[in-house]
C-alpha cells in the first residue's frame, strides 16, 4: 500500500469523533488511543499497527494555551528541554530496565 497515492488522508476532531466515524463507516481506519482502541476492538475492529508494541520508548502528548508560551516562555523552554533530554537518555541508555528510568 502506497500512502501517497492509495489513502486519502483526513483531519477528523477528536478522538470519540474519530472512533463515531469509523463505526459509521465515513471512514475505513483511524488512529486510536486508549480507551478508544479498546472500544474499537469491541465493536469488532481490529489494530492494524500497537505503537504500545512498536515504540520503544513512552511517547505522550504535551499541551498548554498559546498564553503560557507567551507570558512564561522560561519555563515551557525548560519543559521542552527535559523532556527531549529525558527521551535521549533513555535511547543512550537501552540497557537500563525502564524501572530505573
Amino acid at each position: 500500500m502506497d500512502p501517497n497515492r492509495e489513502i486519502t488522508w483526513l483531519s477528523i476532531g477528536t478522538p470519540p469523533e474519530r472512533l463515531q466515524a469509523l463505526i459509521s463507516g465515513v471512514v475505513d481506519a483511524t488512529e486510536a488511543s486508549y480507551p478508544f482502541d479498546l472500544q474499537g476492538e469491541r465493536k469488532g475492529f481490529r489494530v492494524l499497527f500497537d505503537a504500545r508494541k512498536e515504540v520503544v520508548y513512552p511517547s505522550m502528548s504535551i499541551v498548554t494555551r498559546r498564553k503560557n508560551i507567551v507570558e512564561d516562555r522560561d519555563t515551557v523552554m525548560r519543559m521542552v528541554k527535559a523532556h527531549v533530554e529525558g527521551i535521549a537518555y533513555f535511547k543512550n541508555n537501552k540497557e537500563l530496565p525502564v524501572s530505573e528510568c
